[in-house]
């Protein structure tokens, strides 16, 4: 699958190439976040915000991970601890 990684500064995007459709979850957008170190602390602050469908995946053996939501207009987002 073609990742497109665009970079800000400290911030960084990537953008994935759904054209083939052979990935369940694709297309979707990825931020790399500064966020805590476990997983279940980023979806519990999440929730708090009323942000509810979380659904995590560590990367490897950890401790990185990926949570995946979807914004109100039906996007699929990762937000992506490293």
């Amino acid at each position: 699958m073609k990742v497109n990684r665009l970079s800000a500064g400290e911030t960084r995007l990537g953008l994935f190439d759904a054209s083939e459709k052979q990935f369940p979850g694709v297309p979707h957008h990825t931020f790399d976040i500064d966020g805590p170190s476990d997983s279940k602390e980023l979806i519990e602050e999440l929730e708090a915000k009323g942000i509810r469908d979380g659904e995590t995946h560590v990367h490897g053996e950890g401790p990185g991970y990926s949570v995946y939501l979807t914004d109100p207009n039906g996007n699929r987002i990762e937000l992506s601890k490293d």
